[in-house]
């Protein structure tokens, strides 16, 4: 019950902007139900009328009646329609989908990193959909169905007290087993809808790697592989559904006890207590009325309780905190000299993930190596520095630490003599280019991609300006194969271009910001020979007056930097520049001979 409490709660103040709309529906509501009931009454009393012989005219006026509360009640149900059309449905599914938005926005690099993409669009994207759906259900099925009941009983028990009773009773212990219906089997289909998430999440990446499955000719083994996970969904269903719906037939057979007691009762009022035949249809026609209601919470119990375990872990989500925080008065960093520096910076990777999967609890967690361990450095504004060493020697989680993906667990970053933690990171951002390895690219035109870092001035920017920035970062080179110019659409996540040409998007991307900072993790990696030649002197003459930091796998890229830091299992062990290196440091020397080896 304290679930069901805590989780009212927060769908209480996550609705907060809507509840003066919420209700005036459940006004509407109440006004149409009220006027309903009326009808069944009027009826019964036009019953009376005939069976006492009273002028025709009395019970054409009864009818005429009750008409009328008909018409008011349709009148008002096209009104309440009406009300959510303009003011709730597209409301609620817009406030949700950019409540989400800058829910997952404000989460930190690290967390993100963390997660699995697959899992995070399946719990997202069901768990939001789930909470509208519940939202809709509730205002349009459930409030009404329940109002109806407990309207039927409010007349009932003022109409004959035994009457009113017996349907309160029945429906009070139907409430009763609907919940402890719902506490027993909902860690069941909490489990169905985990695996179908993990379903979810496999079949996304058969989707994103199906050249891989295809030039592998792996077809069968990963059709089997995933109808193997569709079979344990599928048998977890079973195991969830079945048994529910076994256990729904004492509700059932409640419904019928409930329809028949009350039958009983006016039988026996008819015949000794001198009731009327009208009396009776009134009791018996308020009675189905509210039976009818508690019909149709069995398959609205199902639904409530599918889309109830998509909805906790959803909240579960939204509840997460992010692991990098701006502070209340951050230091404005609108005016960049380009100054870095860390201080003895310790920091290990630990588990970010904000999808809560209770099965994951019971595992045991290894302890993760340090990634960095007491580094420190200078770099003054201006300088053009590389970071060079073998792969896990820790010279990406030095970009990821200065992006501020996360904090280190010891020492400082400081920027122009700030500690990162208490800069705006958003100006800091703004005033940073980065180029990483992994090019990720919208699915839109290239223009936008190329300027999305100019926070909403891209459209100030002149076609001359962008035929610059192209020459810079070496775009023009394939600009005679976009068929549309700048607007020419690339795919998505560039699929239309090739390797080395996102790359050199990715380089205009950074460029565009004319930063203080300039950013490069391996950014000449997917370039061929004569393109990498390109690249260098674009990064040579975009790197001047910035501060430069360049992480390099391909050495030729760096041997004209002002310094070349080389790190090993997270410490920098030597730095100086390209011959000094090739004289002073054996692990430098062996990075060259390998490279020249391997050409």
């Amino acid at each position: 019950m304290k679930e069901y409490i805590a989780s009212f709660r927060k769908g209480w103040e996550l609705f907060q902007p809507f509840r003066k709309k919420f209700a005036v529906m459940m006004g509407l509501i109440l006004l149409t139900q009220v006027t309903w009931q009326a009808g069944p009454f009027i009826f019964g009393k036009v019953v009376n009328n005939m069976q006492e012989g009273k002028p025709i005219g009395d019970a054409l006026l009864l009818i005429g009646l009750s008409y009328l509360c008909w018409m008011i009640a349709l009148a008002i149900s096209m009104r309440r329609q009406l009300f959510q059309e303009h003011h709730i449905d597209y409301a609620v599914e817009r406030y949700l989908a950019n409540k989400t938005l800058e829910k997952f926005l404000s989460l930190s690099l690290g967390q993100h990193r963390s997660q699995s993409s697959g899992i995070t669009q399946s719990v997202v994207s069901k768990g939001r959909g789930a909470l509208e759906n519940m939202v809709f259900l509730l205002l349009y099925t459930i409030l009404p169905i329940g109002t109806g009941i407990l309207i039927t009983i409010g007349a009932l028990l003022w109409f004959d007290r035994r009457a009113g009773a017996i349907v309160l009773i029945g429906t009070t212990l139907y409430t009763w087993l609907v919940y402890r219906h719902n506490t027993k089997h909902y860690p069941n289909v909490r489990r169905y809808n985990d695996t179908g998430d993990e379903v979810n999440k496999h079949f996304g990446e058969l989707l994103r790697n199906a050249s891989v499955v295809q030039l592998n000719s792996q077809e069968k083994r990963v059709y089997n592989e995933h109808d193997e996970r569709l079979d344990k969904w599928g048998t977890q269903g079973q195991e969830a559904w079945i048994p529910y719906i076994n256990d729904i037939q004492p509700q059932q057979v409640l419904v019928f006890t409930i329809r028949v007691a009350v039958l009983i009762l006016g039988v026996f009022l008819v015949y000794r207590e001198n009731y009327k035949i009208g009396d009776f249809v009134i009791l018996v026609s308020w009675c189905n009325q509210a039976t009818n209601d508690l019909w149709q919470i069995a398959p609205l119990q199902r639904q409530w309780l599918d889309l109830w375990s998509k909805v906790k872990k959803y909240f579960a989500v939204l509840d997460v905190e992010p692991t990098v925080r701006m502070v209340s008065n951050p230091i404005p960093f609108d005016d960049i000299k380009g100054k870095v520096e860390f201080r003895n910076v310790s920091y290990t990777y630990s588990d970010q993930r904000y999808v809560p999967d209770d099965r994951e609890k019971t595992e045991p967690t290894k302890p993760n190596l340090p990634a960095l361990m007491d580094v420190s450095f200078t770099i003054m504004p201006g300088e053009r520095v590389a970071f060079v060493g073998r792969s896990g020697a820790g010279k990406s989680t030095l970009l990821f630490l200065l992006t501020r993906g996360d904090d280190p667990q010891m020492g400082q970053i400081l920027v122009d003599d700030n500690d990162l933690r208490l800069v705006d990171f958003h100006a800091y951002r703004q005033a940073t280019g980065l180029v990483e390895q992994n090019v990720l690219l919208f699915d839109n035109t290239i223009r936008y991609n190329m300027l999305f870092g100019l926070n909403g001035r891209a459209q100030a920017v002149s076609d001359e300006e962008m035929e610059k920035l192209a020459e810079i970062s070496r775009v023009n080179s394939f600009k005679d194969r976009l068929t549309d110019g700048w607007e020419t659409k690339i795919g998505e996540n560039g699929i239309r271009l090739s390797g080395g040409e996102r790359q050199r998007v990715s380089i205009a991307r950074a460029l565009a910001k004319d930063s203080r900072l300039l950013f490069l993790d391996e950014a000449t990696s997917n370039l061929d020979g004569e393109n990498e030649r390109h690249i260098k002197e674009a990064i040579r003459n975009a790197s001047k007056g910035r501060t430069t930091i360049i992480i390099a796998h391909r050495l030729s890229t760096v041997h004209d930097a002002d310094r070349i830091y080389v790190m090993d299992k997270g410490s920098i062990v030597a730095q100086g520049r390209h011959e000094e290196l090739l004289e002073t440091s054996p692990i430098y020397r062996r990075l060259v001979h390998d490279q020249l080896v391997s050409l």
